[in-house]
């Protein structure tokens, strides 16, 4: 059978438009596909965003209501109606206080690590002194010294709880170890129980500063707990060690010096952080 070529050409723009038609109508179904995911996406997008909202506001909720009330006193209903939520939101993001307490041990722990790191990274000089200065600048966070305190007390009732304290802190501790490590090496010559022990000083005396300060200022001032955490940083971490077989300073009268004061060398030999 003889075909012409018209008849070929017409075939054949037939053709082609039966799959340029198809190539459409799959391109504005995947269109459409990708459309809906794209809503999806942007949905959970907002949704996420809503309830990173809401667990933002329920750890500042809570700081300040654990801070007017103290922890025992205070109620998931307060936290919840501070931040206009019920308390099945509350239950969305945390399973009791205790929960919310340690979510806001982990964030201030963040925001103690990227202070260190900042100020060790963007010291110019003397890093040993800037690290020194964010330890002693401390004690003007006095709300947050005295509620984990008062966690601490409460956890010390509960023995699980103080294992999980316990824990988080050794964790806490840990994570600030990296960027002091790393930024000033020679603190870590000295064995790593010494070191841990140190930390653990600091924080104790960081705390009871802060506390007696809080209970009496009269019988000691900021400016006292500033200087007093500045020494004991310098002891407890950069003093130049006294030589055991130095003599003992003789007064006029030849008799050993046995009551005075230990002077802190303002440019001290560092061994831990």
């Amino acid at each position: 059978m003889r075909v012409c070529k018209q008849e070929v050409a017409s075939i054949l723009s037939l053709r082609e438009a039966h799959l340029l038609k198809v190539g459409r109508l799959s391109h504005r179904l995947y269109g459409c596909r990708m459309g809906i995911t794209a809503t999806k996406t942007r949905e959970q997008s907002k949704h996420q965003q809503r309830s990173n909202a809401t667990h933002c506001a329920l750890l500042e909720a809570g700081r300040r209501i654990f801070a007017r009330y103290g922890f025992e006193a205070s109620r998931i209903e307060d936290i919840a109606d501070a931040t206009g939520h019920t308390r099945g939101a509350f239950y969305a993001h945390f399973n009791s206080k205790e929960d919310l307490f340690f979510a806001l041990f982990e964030q201030e722990a963040g925001k103690l690590l990227r202070e260190l790191r900042f100020v060790l990274e963007h010291s110019s000089g003397d890093r040993l002194r800037a690290l020194r200065n964010s330890y002693v600048a401390r004690v003007s966070d006095r709300q947050w010294m005295m509620l984990s305190l008062e966690f601490k007390l409460f956890a010390l009732r509960h023995p699980k709880l103080r294992a999980r304290l316990a824990r988080t802190h050794r964790r806490i501790r840990a994570s600030l170890k990296l960027p002091t490590a790393a930024l000033l090496p020679e603190l870590m010559t000295t064995g790593r129980e010494s070191r841990d022990v140190r930390r653990a000083a600091l924080e104790a005396v960081l705390n009871g500063l802060v506390l007696e300060h809080a209970y009496d200022p009269q019988i000691i001032s900021k400016m006292q707990a500033t200087t007093l955490l500045g020494r004991m940083f310098d002891v407890l971490v950069g003093a130049k060690e006294t030589s055991t077989n130095a003599p003992p300073a003789r007064t006029r009268a030849g008799s050993p010096r046995s009551h005075e004061p230990v002077s802190v060398s303002s440019s001290p030999r560092c061994n831990l952080p």
